[in-house]
Formats: C-alpha cells, sequence, structure tokens
C-alpha cells in the first residue's frame, strides 16, 4: 500500500507557506509579490547576505508588538 504525502512549499523570504507555486525568481519559491519584490530589491543591489544574517527574515508574526504611546 501506497501513501502520498503533501509538500508544501516554504517562502524563501518569510518562511510563511505558499498557497501557489507559480511566484518563482531565481528558483526561489515566494508566497507572495512583496515577498519577491523584497528579495529583488536586496538581490539587485548585492544585499542578500541578509538572508544569512537574519534568521527570522520577514517574519512579523514572530516579534512581539512595541507599545506606542499617542
Amino acid at each position: 500500500m501506497s501513501t502520498a504525502t503533501i509538500s508544501s512549499t516554504i517562502c524563501y523570504h518569510c518562511g510563511n507557506e505558499c498557497p501557489d507555486e507559480s511566484i518563482v525568481l531565481d528558483d526561489k519559491p515566494f508566497c507572495c509579490d512583496g515577498c519577491k519584490t523584497v528579495y529583488s530589491i536586496l538581490s539587485q543591489h548585492q544585499l542578500c547576505q541578509y538572508y544569512d544574517i537574519e534568521q527570522l527574515s520577514g517574519k512579523a508574526d514572530l516579534v512581539s508588538p512595541v507599545p506606542v504611546t499617542v
């Protein structure tokens, strides 16, 4: 008996699951045009070492919000 496995694609920039694998640039998957654009800007300016330095690249939901007083 064989079983099927479901593999999910993870966004290269933010680490979220990609709902659609059609957004690809430089053989890297992205969950949205925003993540693809950020990667593109970093790449054009030779700043992709950001992905080596920042382990939580694009993961806003893992950062505690800073309280703002008005």
